[in-house]
């Protein structure tokens, strides 16, 4: 019986699990175009709940302009959940946004990322330990707008998320729509601060500093 129930936990974590988004620093950035050799640096949190599992993520994240319009990036950082089964995690990320060369009232880029988080093995009875393999992927169309209060830029995107979640031999993927929205502010040439509050089936909310270097 006891084997039963905490094969039906795994079960109810890996769908939990499936919904979570918390793994990386949300947007954080304008849909504007870079240029050429532009470095950045990135740090914040992403928290939020996904039905019954509350994830808070610090981290942070290195940009650059590959070429001009393309923007490249990587990240790292750690998870931690309020499960009893599930310790924190290292979680790594990566990506690219392209900005469209495209003559429009707003700045429009597309979007796409990874991120796995590392988890340790869980106890399912008799000793017995199963992994974990969580990835999620998500590819979104952003839109931009600086506004007239200096340094002000407001940001949105939409697109899809998709989850893949393994626990020993039972695995599930899921693939939800995902929407966020954002400001940042330019303090000065170096710094900005930004705020973001993103929706993937459940709502997480972030914020951060971004260094121009």
């Amino acid at each position: 019986m006891r084997k039963i129930m905490l094969m039906a936990g795994c079960v109810v974590m890996m769908a939990n699990l499936v919904l979570a988004q918390g793994f990386d620093l949300q947007v954080a950035e304008s849909a504007a175009a870079t240029e050429q050799g532009q470095l950045r640096v990135t740090g914040g949190f992403n928290t939020g709940e996904s039905d019954d599992l509350d994830l808070m993520y610090f981290g942070g994240r290195l940009s650059y302009g590959l070429v001009e319009n393309l923007l490249v990036f990587a990240g790292a950082g750690l998870v931690d959940t309020d499960s009893d089964s599930l310790d924190s995690a290292v979680c790594v990320s990566g990506g690219a946004q392209y900005a469209l060369p495209m003559e429009l009232p707003v700045d429009v880029a597309v979007r796409a990322t990874l991120a796995k988080p590392f988890f340790d093995d869980i106890e399912v009875g008799s000793g017995r330990k199963e992994s974990v393999d969580v990835l999620t992927m998500t590819v979104m169309g952003i839109a931009s707008k600086e506004l007239t209060v200096t340094g002000l830029t407001v940001y949105g995107g939409a697109g899809f998320a998709r989850t893949s979640t393994d626990v020993g031999n039972n695995d599930d993927s899921e693939t939800d729509l995902a929407l966020t929205g954002g400001a940042l502010y330019q303090v000065n040439d170096m710094f900005s601060a930004f705020a973001e509050v993103t929706h993937v089936d459940d709502l997480f909310l972030g914020a951060g500093v971004r260094v121009d270097l």
